[in-house]
């Protein structure tokens, strides 16, 4: 099976790192709250603050301690039962950096794809299902293919509207429920 898998949002907290990034090294802090939406964290920073941390894409990509709990071992199974499509939305050159977290991990996809924000996800080859928990990228899967797409149950997407789509969506609390999903759909 083909599973596109996004990163930030799905398996690595890039809005807990983000945080860290800016407290530890910029001395900026800003309220905890669940975000709502994916300008959030940019709304609440000095836009100085925020250019800077893009800057450290080490730093801010390569952070052990940022994935969710079980998400390594969860996708080194879905790599090693699928063909796992690392589909994610980052700076381009946040390539290497992503590739070096993944290895680091022991994450080895079949495909690694670090697409500019604004590039729609669907621009890659279709997938079988896919796993992203951003609103526009969930309505463009729904939209544009004909696969399933399985949506983590994060603060920015709990509002978002599936109806119609009811068949092909489904929520999840926690990662070992895709590879639980994906072994029963085999």
């Amino acid at each position: 099976m083909r599973i596109g898998l996004d990163l930030d949002g799905v398996c690595y907290n890039f809005e807990r790192r983000a945080r860290q990034v800016l407290e530890q090294h910029r001395g900026v802090s800003f309220p905890h709250g669940g975000s709502r939406d994916w300008n959030w964290i940019r709304d609440r920073v000095p836009s100085d603050d925020w250019a800077w941390m893009w800057k450290q894409i080490s730093l801010l990509f390569e952070d052990e301690s940022s994935w969710y709990p079980g998400a390594p071992s969860v996708m080194r199974q879905l790599c090693e039962e699928n063909d796992v499509v690392v589909i994610t939305s980052r700076p381009t050159r946040a390539r290497g950096a992503t590739k070096r977290a993944l290895n680091h991990i022991g994450v080895v996809p079949a495909e690694l794809h670090v697409l500019s924000y604004g590039v729609p996800k669907t621009t890659v080859p279709h997938c079988d299902v896919y796993v992203d928990d951003m609103p526009g990228n969930i309505t463009g899967f729904l939209t544009w293919t004909t696969a399933s797409v399985l949506v983590p149950r994060r603060h920015w997407n709990t509002d978002m509207e599936i109806t119609g789509w009811e068949d092909r969506v489904r929520r999840y609390d926690n990662l070992k429920e895709v590879l639980e999903w994906a072994r029963r759909a085999q």
